[in-house]
């Protein structure tokens, strides 16, 4: 059996993410890793699927583990009601913030310890998305890239005023 191609799998999951509704997938990104939303104050789905920026300097192999990281963000706020149940203290936060630019939620401890739970389960959900769309994962390189990103929030928001 030869090399597993990540670059097709690359394509596979970014023509999956426009399916979603992204409107501008970048792999050359300056910075770390984002994924964004168009925000709606009276809709179903306040989280409209906008833009993915994946940092540039990595591999084709963990530029896929990112994008499935940040689909991970997408597959848990995509139902805001389920995301609602699942985190409700990001949840309420990022509401308030949004629709009444109040954003003293989003300084509250339980709302930092909400937002590392979700970066937990992002990556949870990458994983799962990973076996559906039949994207092959090297464990020991997920398990590592999954651990250095969750240190690196962990040292953040424990340093976060």
């Amino acid at each position: 059996m030869g090399r597993y191609n990540y670059t097709n799998a690359l394509e596979r999951l970014t023509s999956w993410a426009y399916k979603q509704g992204y409107e501008e997938i970048t792999f050359d990104h300056h910075n770390i890793s984002y994924i964004d939303w168009q925000r709606h104050a009276v809709s179903k789905m306040p989280n409209t699927p906008k833009v993915i920026r994946i940092e540039g300097r990595y591999p084709i192999e963990e530029k896929v583990y990112f994008l499935l990281h940040e689909l991970g963000h997408h597959q848990l706020r995509k139902d805001w009601n389920k995301f609602k149940k699942t985190l409700p203290v990001a949840a309420h936060a990022d509401h308030i913030h949004f629709i009444r630019k109040v954003g003293k939620y989003k300084r509250r401890v339980t709302y930092t310890v909400s937002c590392m739970e979700e970066e937990f389960k992002a990556w949870e959900e990458g994983h799962k998305l990973a076996d559906r769309l039949g994207i092959k994962i090297n464990e020991q390189k997920w398990n590592a890239l999954k651990s250095k990103c969750l240190i690196s929030y962990m040292r953040y928001y424990a340093t976060k005023k």
